[in-house]
């Protein structure tokens, strides 16, 4: 998310909003993109199987819970390694350590996941469990990275 900023990251420090409130705004922004395929699967889920519309809410918010972490992760890594110098946008996002780096810890979280399935037979308190977790991943993630963002954001000035 800072990376795609490039040569033109210096306006972020003369915005006349806070280094928090930017990185609301990219979370917010992050965030809907993953409550909007959410709200399509459970669409879809509910017309494909007719299932209760409540089955369908406990899996919106259950997809939104346990993405919320991973786009959080994914927004923090770029804002700590930004790749700010890069001469064409295809080159940013491709040649870019950090995504691969996310992919690597998306992939620990969700072997985490999978391995709960696994330990927990009983659906309903694997998705409480699963849920809370999220829960509380995000919230953790969420401290660090307001407590965090006026620092690395100008550390980025530096680069």
């Amino acid at each position: 998310v800072y990376s795609r900023e490039g040569e033109s990251s210096w306006l972020l420090m003369v915005l006349p909003v806070s280094a928090q409130t930017q990185l609301k705004g990219k979370i917010l922004f992050s965030m809907s993109v993953t409550v909007l395929a959410a709200l399509l699967m459970s669409v879809a889920f509910f017309f494909a199987w007719q299932v209760s519309i409540w089955i369908c809410l406990v899996m919106f918010i259950g997809v939104t819970l346990v993405s919320a972490p991973v786009v959080l992760l994914g927004i923090y890594i770029d804002m700590a390694r930004p790749r700010l110098h890069w001469d064409s946008e295809r080159r940013a996002m491709k040649s870019n350590t950090n995504t691969i780096f996310g992919m690597l810890v998306e992939l620990a979280y969700l072997a985490v996941m999978i391995g709960l399935a696994f330990l927990i037979p009983d659906l309903t308190v694997f998705v409480v469990t699963v849920s809370g977790l999220s829960l509380v991943l995000t919230v953790i993630l969420y401290v660090v990275m307001m407590k965090t963002a006026p620092k690395l954001q100008a550390r980025m000035m530096e680069m």
